[in-house]
């Protein structure tokens, strides 16, 4: 995990696909996703908000508005502007299981 700047909302950091020297919508979330579930809150935090500040699509005039450009280069700059579901549906996933604390969580994750 890279920390890049700070905004208003806080701390920013992303993780990049080393082959591919971009951030990724997939891993931006998978790392999310591992936060959760080591209870890592200010890194959890700090990955949602460069993916909010830097990959969400936010002119309601652009096709993609709503969703997050899926490939951005390491400043934030977009490489694609188009979404692709499982970037978006692991931020859902990160983002439901974060809204529970830890502790609260643990009978509901049995099989």
């Amino acid at each position: 995990m890279f920390a890049a700047r700070k905004n208003a909302n806080g701390p920013l950091a992303y993780l990049t696909d080393w082959a591919n020297h971009d951030v990724r919508t997939e891993g931006m979330s998978y790392g999310m996703m591992i936060s959760v579930q080591l209870d890592k809150k200010a890194e959890f935090d700090a990955l949602w908000n460069w993916a909010k500040t830097c990959m969400y699509i936010s002119d309601p005039n652009h096709p993609s508005y709503g969703y997050f450009s899926w490939s951005c280069k390491t400043d934030g700059s977009p490489n694609e502007e188009t979404a692709v579901p499982d970037g978006e549906e692991y931020f859902v996933m990160s983002l439901l299981f974060r809204s529970t604390p830890l502790g609260e969580r643990a009978g509901d994750l049995r099989l």
